[in-house]
């Protein structure tokens, strides 16, 4: 597998490109013969020591060979020397460290750590610590720490640690641990563990484990777990596990296990398990037949209706409703 940072060894000299780390496309770039049984290159990676690729020490890299097989003229000792010197190049061309100057950069694989960047075209950039990150285009951005992100256009961003993230237009963000994300436009989210999110426009939001999101406008969300949802306007959500769900607007949920839902305008809601629900306006709330579970409907406003499935009849919330008809029957003796 090419790890980072990759390189082909030459007989004379050593390949190392600054912006991908595949072998093949090293192989096709240089043009190498590589279906020969003696092919007159070596690929290798040189790693560093302590797993931190901003410690720029080359005391701290050392070289792997990534192949099986090494030719008789292959020298370790050359190999290892000629690639810190392309380290050299690539660390001062690709690396933005405690800078804040807001430098821009198009087209590039670029690691900031503590700094500032402007993030163009296919720009990749990995952003840890307290660097600040603005991506455009198809702009690539994974962001660790206390990282700051600001994605539009096509731009992709992975966030994680206590990372912070604004996606627009046809952004797209994978959250996790503690990150937060503030998602608008056409904007997809992806969250897990305990990040939290703020959607609207037409934004769509996955999240699961105890990822918290409020979902607004457009806004789709698919919940689980222990997350927790508020959506509104024509918001669509799905809530298991223990999810707590507040939609509203002409928004949709289906809500499962322990969640509790209220839905009002023109909602529709399906709970079951433990869920309790209150649902007004034109609110349809349909009941399953898994009475063992619980569900029970806590309060019925306007013309919301509940289709119990026991006796196949569709109720109305009229004044003269009682809920008690909505209560787990009595076991038979």
């Amino acid at each position: 597998m090419c790890q980072l940072k990759s390189g082909i060894v030459l007989k004379d000299k050593v390949f190392i490109p600054l912006d991908y780390d595949s072998h093949e496309d090293m192989i096709k770039e240089l043009k190498l013969d590589d279906t020969t049984k003696e092919p007159n290159f070596v690929r290798v990676e040189i790693i560093p020591r302590d797993g931190d690729i901003f410690n720029h020490n080359l005391d701290n890299w050392k070289l792997k060979v990534d192949q099986d097989c090494k030719p008789e003229w292959f020298n370790d000792k050359f190999a290892e020397a000629e690639m810190k010197k392309e380290l050299k190049k690539w660390f001062a061309e690709r690396f933005i460290v405690n800078d804040n100057s807001w430098q821009r950069r198009e087209n590039q694989r670029i690691y900031v750590k503590n700094a500032s960047v402007e993030a163009w075209g296919n720009a990749s950039v990995k952003a840890s610590d307290n660097a600040s990150v603005e991506a455009w285009g198809n702009a690539s951005v994974k962001a660790s720490d206390n990282a700051s992100v600001e994605a539009w256009g096509n731009a992709s961003v992975e966030a994680w640690g206590n990372a912070s993230v604004k996606a627009s237009d046809n952004a797209s963000v994978k959250a996790s641990d503690n990150a937060s994300v503030k998602a608008s436009g056409n904007a997809s989210v992806e969250a897990w563990g305990n990040a939290s999110v703020k959607a609207w426009g037409n934004a769509s939001v996955k999240a699961s484990d105890n990822a918290s999101v409020e979902a607004s406008d457009n806004a789709s969300v698919k919940a689980s777990d222990n997350a927790s949802v508020e959506a509104s306007d024509n918001a669509s959500v799905k809530a298991w596990g223990n999810a707590s769900v507040e939609a509203w607007g002409n928004a949709s949920v289906e809500a499962w296990g322990n969640a509790s839902v209220k839905a009002w305008g023109n909602a529709s809601v399906k709970a079951w398990g433990n869920a309790s629900v209150e649902a007004w306006g034109n609110a349809s709330v349909l009941k399953p037949k898994d009475y063992t579970s619980g569900v029970i409907v806590k309060e019925l406003k306007d013309f919301a209706s509940v289709k119990d499935l026991r006796v196949n009849k569709i109720f109305v919330a009229t004044e003269e409703l009682r809920l008690a008809q909505f209560k787990k029957p009595k076991d038979k003796k």
